[in-house]
């Protein structure tokens, strides 16, 4: 298995209101800080897609430990190793942890 490098669970997203000092107008500060503290992403939004990836983004890290625990467990079954269920888990661990196909 291959070592993490991302920063610690949990992600934590955090939504501010805060005023744009020209005009007035009011922008959501979209966070996801890891569990050490530290900021992963800042971005200023009054986007709605924008919130929706923040919250599938704060969710990587646990969706990529589901990944790797599910294949684990699907290597046990000698019927799963043909479905294209640990070709998908594969290539989406792959592409979490910046690996070339």
């Amino acid at each position: 298995m291959s070592e993490t490098k991302h920063g610690p669970r949990p992600w934590v997203m955090n939504l501010t209101n805060k005023a744009i000092a020209d005009t007035g107008d009011y922008r959501v500060v979209i966070t996801i800080t890891d569990a050490d503290g530290r900021t992963v992403l800042c971005l200023w939004s009054d986007d709605e897609r924008d919130f929706v990836n923040a919250h599938l983004m704060s969710a990587a890290p646990d969706l990529l430990a589901a990944c790797k625990e599910a294949r684990e467990y699907l290597y046990f079954d000698s019927r799963a190793l043909d479905s294209d269920c640990v070709t998908h888990l594969e290539a989406a661990i792959a592409k979490a942890e910046g690996v070339e196909e």
